[in-house]
């Protein structure tokens, strides 16, 4: 039948024991919102002027300083002329730099001087300016960016953990990007009703074990010390839906069967 999505995206067993985590470390693992407050949707809330189509995000990780750089090129349809900014979410550490290109002939299109882009770190926003409104059309927005891994298990988004083999600790890095933390680990329109297709490529320590995705592994390449892997396209998911995992995990498929093939992945002798 193909290469199939992993479905829901990545099913982990992470077994062992685990610590014991003060009650106000829970709280960032819900979202509430109180039905009394007064919330402005037009702040909040993205303009459908602009619809991603394409995601190519491109992850250098290190489980060690819980760190990453990232890259971000996504392919965007602007619906309307004399547009004076492009606007979608982030909640990396830094931004480091932002070009745009016109697809119709790949020439790039110009960003104010002064302030290129702005950052609203409450509403997570990043604002991309023109010193001139542009037309509508087709167009390539690429993100340079930094970004830090969660050291707390029980947070959302791009997150690490650990476990013991005797006294030699190892870590992993896993994502949970429901409902709105994909802006955590890349710039994106992080909406439900912004689909696009995904190419993930995650780079790693060369001792870890594959990197895991929505998709199956296209390419491979050892780069030094490293290990970079990109995967398939996806099909046209949600941002929330992304997932990947970076760590020493094995995968078993004894539970597979030819027309349902699926992998569990976890620590070594942990599944058969």
């Amino acid at each position: 039948m193909g290469t199939k999505m992993l479905l829901p995206t990545v099913l982990c067993f992470l077994v062992g024991s685990i610590a014991t985590i003060p009650q106000e470390d829970f709280r960032s693992n819900f979202e509430f919102l109180n039905s009394d407050s007064a919330v402005d949707l037009e702040k909040y809330r993205l303009r459908d002027t602009v619809y991603p189509t394409d995601m190519n995000v491109d992850l250098d990780v290190d489980l060690v300083t819980a760190s990453f750089s990232g890259i971000v090129r996504m392919k965007v349809i602007v619906n309307e002329d004399n547009l004076e900014e492009i606007v979608f979410h982030q909640n990396v550490v830094s931004i480091t730099g932002v070009t745009v290109f016109n697809n119709t002939d790949n020439a790039p299109v110009n960003l104010r001087v002064t302030e290129p882009f702005t950052l609203d770190s409450y509403l997570e926003l990043i604002h991309i300016n023109f010193p001139a409104p542009i037309l509508r059309g087709n167009y390539t927005i690429v993100v340079r960016y930094n970004g830090r891994i969660n050291t707390n298990p029980i947070d959302r988004g791009f997150y690490r953990g650990y476990y013991y083999v005797g006294t030699q600790l190892r870590l992993y890095a896993t994502t949970q990007f429901q409902p709105f933390h994909a802006r955590k680990a890349f710039p994106c329109f992080d909406e439900p009703q912004f689909k696009s297709r995904y190419v993930i490529s995650i780079t790693r320590d060369i001792n870890l074990g594959q990197s895991y995705s929505n998709m199956d592994i296209a390419t491979t390449q050892q780069i030094g010390n490293r290990v970079r892997e990109t995967f398939l396209p996806t099909p046209l998911i949600s941002a929330y839906l992304v997932a990947f995992h970076v760590s020493d995990f094995v995968a078993t498929t004894t539970t597979s069967t030819a027309t349902k093939p699926f992998k569990i992945i976890s620590r070594q002798r942990v599944t058969a």
